[in-house]
Order: C-alpha cells, then sequence, then structure tokens
C-alpha cells in the first residue's frame, strides 16, 4: 500500500509567507483534495508554485523592465490625455464664443423689435387719444356723399385729406 503524505496548510503559509486563510481560500478555488487541513505533496507544490507567481514582490524583482515600460506608458497615455482635454478645452471656447455672438444677435434684434414697438404703440395711443379731433379734420376737409350704384350705396369722396 502506498500512503500519500499529506502538506499541513501551516507548513505551506509559513514557506510562501501568506496567510493561512489566503491558502485554504486558494486551495478550495482550485478545487484540491483537502485532507486533515492539508494537501497531498503535489498539490501543496502546485499551490506553492500559484501563491509565487502571484506575489507582487517577486514580479518587481524580475521584470524590472517592465515597471520601466510600464512607467513609460503611463506617460505616454499621459500626454494623449493631455492633448485631448486641451482640444476640449478648446472648442468648448469656440462654442462660448459662438454662443455670446448668438446672444449679442438676439439682444440686438429684440432692441429694435422693443423700439418698433414702442413707436408702433405711441401711434396707436396718439390715434387713439386725439380720435374726435382727428375725424373732425377730416370731416371739414373733406367731402362725401352716398351715390347709389345699382343696388349698392357707394361712399364717393371729394377733396380727400392730403
Amino acid at each position: 500500500m502506498k500512503t500519500e503524505t499529506l502538506v499541513k496548510f501551516e507548513q505551506i503559509s509559513k514557506v510562501a509567507e501568506r496567510r493561512l486563510s489566503l491558502i485554504r481560500f486558494l486551495a478550495k478555488n482550485s478545487e484540491m483534495e483537502i485532507k486533515d487541513d492539508g494537501v497531498s505533496i503535489i498539490d501543496a507544490l502546485k499551490l506553492t508554485k500559484l501563491l509565487c507567481s502571484k506575489s507582487p514582490d517577486t514580479e518587481q524583482v524580475h521584470n524590472p523592465q517592465n515597471k520601466a515600460q510600464k512607467n513609460s506608458d503611463d506617460k505616454h497615455a499621459n500626454e494623449l490625455l493631455i492633448q485631448s482635454l486641451k482640444s476640449q478645452c478648446k472648442a468648448f471656447e469656440d462654442k462660448a464664443n459662438m454662443l455670446e455672438k448668438l446672444l449679442q444677435k438676439s439682444e440686438d434684434r429684440s432692441e429694435r423689435f422693443e423700439t418698433s414697438l414702442l413707436a408702433t404703440v405711441e401711434t396707436v395711443s396718439h390715434l387713439a387719444n386725439n380720435r374726435d379731433m382727428i375725424m373732425g379734420q377730416m370731416l371739414r376737409q373733406s367731402k362725401w356723399h352716398i351715390k347709389q350704384v345699382g343696388q349698392k350705396e357707394v361712399l364717393v369722396l371729394s377733396e380727400p385729406i392730403k
């Protein structure tokens, strides 16, 4: 009979310098057969390999070029972002200027309309206030009479107001 040796999670935790709860979690998620708070030697080696490959410390030690490349990529991305923000800012400034011009034209048009409306109101007010006098002048200055043309009566003016 072959007896399979078990490696306890505590031993893996000490070797990998990781928390015991993390090791148990990884073992369960990797679908390893867990017996007596441990795993077989092969599963322990797989688990140790998994823990070592995920270590951010070892990645930085083994790949200093990746860090420099990442910094370079980040710098390039930031430069592109700055250029994009500058172009958006310029576009917003142009749009704001265009809207200011449009607003000024609208205000000018409103002022002209108000002036025209005021003149019209003054004229109508003058006519309303002086209608009796104006009608009297019209009647005194012009002559009129009603003439029968066929079956219709027609108003005929002579010497109209000039």
